[in-house]
């Protein structure tokens, strides 16, 4: 699929309208699916962003349909949703890992991605989407070290923006209930931004996606250490 101002974008547009089309429940190994992979692969690894894509949508291409409808009925029904094991084709395992470790190669100080180079800046958006990608492909068997969750997690929690208004921290009263209550526990609303608030060339802004990006990447980092987790780590995150 085409799209966007740059030719050089056109293989991540394609994984994007693959993984939507798949998401939205096309067959992962439809006759159209399948050019689609066919011509993403072909692709030279080129693109934060369009390599953390294809390998999201390749993900997505062997997620059992049950999970995926499990998925989109989670917050009516939590405990119907079971992660299925992803059953990869040989050849586009392969692939996948020289994605991840071609994305791997392009961080800086191994915590942080840019668009298509690792100098000059980093981007917690490209940073969010070779989180995703790492996430999806751990989820197909490719091996990711857990210093890597560990990184990230360092770097979320460093740039996090430091100054917030004050706030009453508030907490779900019962799980199934939809009332909150105020914890009153005082806190500052410290969001993220595309980089810390001392280089960011936006001035420090915080913005709501950037924060969404924060927000999963501590998450995703938590979730994959698990029990190795230090509790020392586990505070800062969960502060």
């Amino acid at each position: 699929w085409k799209g966007g101002i740059d030719a050089v974008w056109v293989e991540g547009n394609t994984a994007l309208m693959l993984l939507a089309l798949i998401r939205s429940g096309v067959y992962g190994h439809d006759p159209l699916i399948a050019k689609g992979f066919d011509f993403v692969k072909k692709q030279p690894f080129r693109r934060v962003y369009s390599v953390a894509a294809g390998i999201m949508a390749m993900e997505a291409r062997y997620t059992p349909l049950e999970e995926i409808r499990a998925a989109e009925d989670y917050l009516d029904n939590p405990g119907g949703f079971r992660a299925q094991e992803r059953r990869v084709a040989a050849e586009d395992l392969e692939w996948m890992q020289k994605a991840v470790d071609w994305l791997l190669g392009m961080a800086f100080n191994r915590r942080s991605w840019s668009y298509d180079e690792p100098k000059g800046r980093y981007d917690n958006s490209c940073t969010q989407y070779a989180l995703l990608a790492f996430d999806a492909a751990a989820r197909c068997g490719v091996q990711i070290d857990s210093k890597l969750w560990r990184a990230v997690a360092e770097h979320f929690l460093i740039v996090q923006n430091q100054r917030g208004p004050n706030v009453l921290r508030k907490a779900r009263a019962v799980p199934g209930e939809n009332a909150t209550r105020a914890a009153g526990v005082p806190a500052k609303a410290r969001g993220w931004g595309y980089q810390d608030s001392a280089s960011d060339y936006t001035g420090g802004a915080t913005y709501t996606s950037m924060t969404c990006a924060g927000l999963t990447g501590l998450m995703i980092a938590r979730a994959w250490l698990g029990k190795d987790l230090e509790k020392q780590l586990a505070s800062r995150i969960d502060a």
